[in-house]
């Protein structure tokens, strides 16, 4: 049996963030930070919490959920016109800035007009393969969520109630396998060949397909390394979080202090509103710039195992 290349890669992988991060500047750190949320935090699949809480949710409530859609039809096909355009976009957005996150690894924070010189064919490819399958998978979904909202909504558990629900699980699972082998193995494929993405879609479900055993153990010691982020993660958002409520109760005490003086409340909703909005983005921003040296570290790790995966034979 082959000897675990995974584990090889992770000093390496260490050394390289060191390079790039280090010494500090935090230009440099702001600039990762805005590319990797651009980039959706290269976001690695179906989250299932969300899945779930969503599917309960709707669940305790699904006469009136089906009441409130045939009641107010014509507004959700209003909303869903406003609201289509902009998802594409941000897709666009998040498809073509995860490119450019890794040639900004590769390149060591080239700038974000060379880069996306460089990947804007391969990162429109990977647009319209995301769209093409969300068009064939939300239509399936939202079937069978429909058909569960009847069911539940009549009382109606029959054979077939279960079986939906079975499906979604099915499906849930196959689509998340699905989307960790696209957003590791197919994109670094794109990337390092400036493949489209069906080519290379097919070039690494052939190559897992000939190494299945190489492909668990990557997938393994990334979900380890996903737990590690995660912990971090969760201690930097608390850690910002206790900063930011605490400069946020100063800042609004301050205004609400102004306001009575001068004897206005619409001060405080003019002042608050923009305020709330630059804390947000600063929050995200502030999580983002904390996290990036661990993040940058696990995907140095992903490219350097990707270039020895992708040539094996």
């Amino acid at each position: 049996m082959m000897a675990w290349k995974q584990f090889d890669l992770i000093e390496p992988a260490i050394e390289k963030t060191k390079k790039l991060v280090l010494p500090f500047d935090i230009r440099l750190w702001i600039k990762l930070a805005i590319v990797f949320i651009l980039a959706g935090g290269m976001q690695q699949g179906l989250n299932f919490s969300n899945v779930f809480r969503i599917f309960s949710e709707a669940a305790e409530n699904g006469k009136h959920l089906l009441d409130a859609i045939s009641q107010n039809l014509l507004i959700i096909i209003v909303v869903a016109a406003i609201v289509i355009p902009f998802a594409l976009l941000l897709q666009y957005i998040c498809s073509v800035f995860r490119f450019i996150y890794l040639d900004f690894l590769n390149t060591k924070g080239t700038s974000i007009k060379k880069s996306f010189r460089k990947i804007k064919k391969i990162g429109s490819s990977y647009f319209l393969f995301n769209v093409v399958i969300s068009i064939i998978l939300t239509p399936l979904f939202l079937w069978l969520f429909y058909n569960i909202m009847v069911s539940l909504a009549s009382g109606d558990f029959s054979f077939w109630f279960f079986i939906d629900i079975g499906l979604i699980a099915i499906l849930g699972l196959v689509f998340a396998l699905f989307y960790f082998i696209v957003n590791h193995f197919m994109t670094m494929h794109m990337y390092l060949n400036g493949s489209k993405a069906m080519k290379s879609l097919k070039i690494v479900l052939k190559k897992i397909r000939a190494d299945i055993v190489e492909f668990l153990k990557f997938w393994l010691v990334k979900m380890a390394i996903n737990i590690v982020l995660s912990i971090f993660s969760l201690i930097v958002f608390l850690a910002v979080l206790m900063v930011f409520l605490l400069l946020g109760a100063i800042i609004t005490l301050m205004v609400y202090l102004i306001s009575l003086i001068i004897g206005s409340n619409a001060l405080i909703i003019a002042i608050l509103i923009p305020l709330i909005i630059l804390f947000l983005v600063l929050f995200v921003l502030a999580i983002a710039t904390a996290t990036i040296p661990l993040n940058i570290a696990a995907w140095y790790w992903v490219i350097d195992y990707m270039r020895f995966f992708l040539r094996k034979r």
